[in-house]
């Protein structure tokens, strides 16, 4: 919803409302999934909880579009999202009488929500764009960086625990591959919704095809990684590339919502299209950005092959994913029809794809099938 609204007037100022709007409810989820990650078990009060943390989304994304225009919305907004905050800062105190192992920790996080979520209410006496860009920018960074301090081996160093929380690889690996595959199926959502590709064979349909090419194309790249046949997931190598493995997958989803919206917007489009150059620009640089995500998506896990089982290095393996980004955004320069330009965007990541394909197979495949290489 928020990325199909920040493209009906495609512009930067929009682009960037978009991500302020998106941070804190992608904030809401990643509490509700790291909670649950934690301490799930499926009782009364966490269905409750649950019900209510949903409840608070709906209010806020109904509400966040309007908040430069109306007070009203953004206080609603703004006190949805207190309460999605302070909510979770009274369950882990709750939680904390009876887990003794995880208290100090999880005291010391309940304690950075109270008072960072009683601080959005300052929004309230700004009254400029800029200047409610400006603060929420600010608040957002700050508590991430709560968050990273409070769940660091540093501070648990640091405050002599001998316990701390610690996720569950498998579920938090599932849950951000879960959200990539919502966000690609927005590509598809805008295509078949409401028979937006109209009756028979025509250039709607044409370029219908070419954004189901690139879901796929974009699906196998999250999936095959790099290609290492041996790898320590990003999660089990240090704390540091857990929390760039969690993170990437913020502008990497961010991203491909915008290129599924505005893909199937221009899809819709009739030519010429000089009205929506906006949109044009939005889908190239949403592909350029989840390209420059998926190139650092693999590099942070660590990859266990010997040099001699690939024929090609890890880098040059996935190290065409940004300049194919990047010759694609140049592309939203040129005056093509969206026909034109939607395919030669595909048939570039298709060259990527193919590339990939054979650069990630070992050498063991090429011995089997092609005699010794």
């Amino acid at each position: 919803n928020l990325s199909s609204n920040a493209i009906k007037e495609p512009n930067w100022l929009s682009f960037v409302k978009y991500m302020f709007y998106f941070i804190p409810a992608w904030t809401i989820w990643a509490d509700l999934k790291d909670f649950m990650n934690y301490y799930f078990n499926d009782d009364l009060l966490q269905k409750f909880y649950v019900v209510f943390i949903l409840a608070l989304l709906l209010i806020y994304d109904n509400n966040v579009e309007f908040i430069f225009e109306s007070r009203n919305a953004l206080l609603t907004t703004v006190t949805a999202y207190f309460l999605a905050r302070i909510t979770l800062a009274i369950m882990l105190i709750f939680y904390s009488i009876y887990v003794f192992e995880h208290r100090t920790q999880m005291r010391l996080y309940s304690a950075t929500l109270i008072v960072t979520s009683s601080c959005w209410y300052f929004l309230l006496l700004i009254h400029s764009t800029a200047g409610i860009i400006v603060f929420s920018a600010i608040w957002l960074i700050l508590e991430q960086c709560c968050f990273v301090i409070c769940y660091h081996p540093w501070t648990k160093k640091k405050l002599g625990l001998t316990h701390s929380t610690a996720l569950n690889i498998e579920h938090e690996d599932e849950r951000l591959s879960a959200f990539f595959i919502i966000s690609i199926g927005e590509f598809l959502l805008g295509i078949v919704s409401g028979n937006a590709l109209s009756e028979g064979w025509n250039t709607k349909v044409a370029k219908g095809i070419a954004l189901l090419i690139d879901a796929f194309i974009f699906l196998e790249l999250y999936s095959h990684k790099d290609g290492s046949i041996r790898a320590t997931h990003a999660m089990r190598r240090s704390v540091s590339t857990a929390l760039g493995y969690i993170y990437i997958h913020l502008p990497l989803i961010a991203s491909l919502l915008i290129v599924g919206d505005a893909g199937a917007d221009l899809a819709k489009l009739g030519e010429p299209y000089e009205e929506e150059r906006g949109v044009v620009f939005f889908f190239s640089a949403g592909i350029f950005i989840a390209l420059c995500a998926l190139t650092i998506h693999p590099l942070l896990d660590k990859p266990k092959d010997d040099p001699k089982d690939h024929l090609v290095n890890r880098y040059l393996r996935i190290g065409f994913r940004i300049p194919v980004g990047g010759i694609i955004l140049g592309l939203a320069w040129t005056e093509w029809k969206i026909v034109t330009l939607i395919w030669i965007d595909t048939l570039l990541l298709m060259l990527l794809f193919v590339y990939e394909l054979f650069a990630i197979n070992p050498r063991s495949f090429y011995r089997a099938n092609c005699g010794q290489v």
